[in-house]
């Protein structure tokens, strides 16, 4: 439920119409609140690139959060790249070069990780610039973290 803290979830049969049935249980729970969190491994990004080129990139992401993360469907969960010449995520989108999502092969339950091999281009624009990842919940929000390596585009 949108409700979290300590909560009394109950139990007890009907037959569908007609009754409900007089047992029933309950049971004392925690509900906690969704956490989407993440964590990025970008240690093999190259430093140099060559504008409009694609290279191939392999990046690890971690779910750090409490809440699965959905592979398909309108509100799946999709890793991001952009290039960027001021780091600071989706807040800072104005300042992207290029953007795009990329699907997970799979939902990744929290704590669980996985690792991607990418065909990233390069924008169009040379100069000092970063790579930056950031986890994207489709049609709903931006995840709060990023992770920004710096790069050379020649």
């Amino acid at each position: 439920p949108a409700t979290t803290g300590s909560l009394v979830l109950e139990a007890e049969m009907i037959k569908e119409h007609e009754f409900w049935f007089q047992q029933w249980a309950s049971s004392k729970v925690s509900v906690a609140a969704a956490v989407w969190r993440a964590s990025y491994d970008l240690s093999a990004v190259p430093a140099g690139w060559v504008r409009g080129k694609s290279q191939t990139i392999t990046v690890t992401v971690t779910n750090t959060g409490n809440t699965s993360w959905t592979a398909g469907g309108y509100y799946r969960v999709d890793l991001d790249f952009h290039f960027t010449t001021v780091t600071g995520g989706s807040s800072k989108q104005a300042y992207w070069l290029t953007s795009k999502a990329y699907s997970l092969p799979a939902s990744l339950a929290p704590g669980n990780s996985v690792t991607l091999t990418l065909s990233v281009v390069a924008p169009t624009t040379a100069g000092s610039m970063y790579l930056e990842a950031e986890m994207i919940k489709e049609h709903k929000f931006w995840f709060a973290q990023y992770r920004s390596v710096p790069v050379k585009v020649a």
